[in-house]
């Protein structure tokens, strides 16, 4: 991140070539918005398609129509509505990746509960988003489909040392031979308050250490796990994969 304020974007994340199709020409990103409102769908998409690069955004009024849609494009991203008629937003975020696993889903709800946004990123979820800002969609997707993530204040906010806590943890105690599993206590410790937007002067405060020992444990966990950036290290620690 730019900053410890700045929410995860497409500038943060290191970026990975554009996708590409057979013949070596860039790729159409595959989009779809599942959402009962269609004048919000509508916004979504005219917004959407001034993105730079070919996107086709397909369009579905609840989880019935999303359903229907898949088996007829290979998605990039996917936009569900918590309110959409037919089952949750967060179980049709589960039948989308179980079908399509490497689609990067955005939630979209109403609420700051943290055990609904937990469960959405539980569920395979890329992105939960408060509301229904035309905004914050066209940036979301602009980082989903190029690799990245995107956070607004709000929900970052949210994502305790608890919630870190548990990612951290269950990263350290992969099997034996994963790159998690060479970190030392501390710099597990080091690493959770990195991952929540601590500065090395905040960690050597709540750690009673100096700013010099903080730099350099964070040195020794980028190498450890080959990583070059802060933000590259939340991406890993966030987003990887449950065991």
């Amino acid at each position: 991140m730019e900053d410890r304020h700045t929410p995860f974007t497409e500038e943060n994340f290191r970026r990975p070539e554009p996708a590409v199709d057979g013949s070596g020409g860039t790729r159409r990103v595959q989009v779809l918005l599942v959402h009962g409102n269609h004048a919000l769908r509508r916004a979504w998409r005219d917004a959407i398609s001034l993105l730079p690069g070919p996107c086709s955004v397909k369009e579905a009024g609840d989880a019935n129509q999303a359903l229907h849609v898949l088996p007829t494009v290979t998605l990039d991203v996917a936009i569900v509505d918590m309110s959409s008629p037919g089952i949750s937003g967060i179980e049709l975020a589960r039948q989308i990746i179980r079908r399509q696993p490497t689609v990067s889903i955005i939630v979209c709800g109403r609420t700051l509960e943290p055990s609904v946004i937990l469960e959405a990123f539980r569920a395979g979820a890329r992105c939960y988003l408060t509301g229904d800002s035309v905004d914050d969609v066209v940036k979301a997707v602009a980082s989903l489909s190029r690799g990245g993530s995107y956070f607004t204040e709000n929900v970052r906010s949210l994502l305790t040392d608890i919630f870190l806590e548990e990612y951290v943890m269950r990263l350290r105690h992969r099997a034996v031979g994963s790159r998690y599993s060479n970190l030392t206590s501390r710099e597990g410790e080091v690493l959770q308050k990195l991952i929540a937007g601590r500065t090395s002067k905040e960690i050597a405060r709540d750690l009673a250490i100096s700013v010099n020992t903080v730099d350099t444990h964070r040195a020794r966990i980028m190498q450890k796990l080959n990583v070059h950036s802060l933000t590259e290290l939340t991406k890993y620690a966030l987003l990887d994969s449950e065991e």
